[in-house]
């Protein structure tokens, strides 16, 4: 197995690292304010860890204020 597709999870594991119910996540992603996913077939979608770690780092802020309005 190539290093790339080690490095894909499902939706449910994506889920448990991100600490969010699989819903909340199947809300981000049609919202199109969750971590960026890849579409692997018609009913079948992969996250990458990088992307999810990403995506976590992208949320980071110092104030409860930042990003308000």
């Amino acid at each position: 197995m190539s290093e790339n597709m080690s490095n894909l999870i499902n939706e449910i594991e994506a889920a448990k690292i991100l600490n969010l119910s699989r819903r909340t996540l199947q809300t981000m992603r049609q919202e199109g304010t969750g971590p960026a996913f890849i579409k692997l077939s018609e009913r079948r979608l992969a996250y990458e860890k990088s992307e999810i770690e990403r995506w976590i780092s992208s949320r980071r802020v110092t104030c409860t204020t930042e990003n308000a309005g």
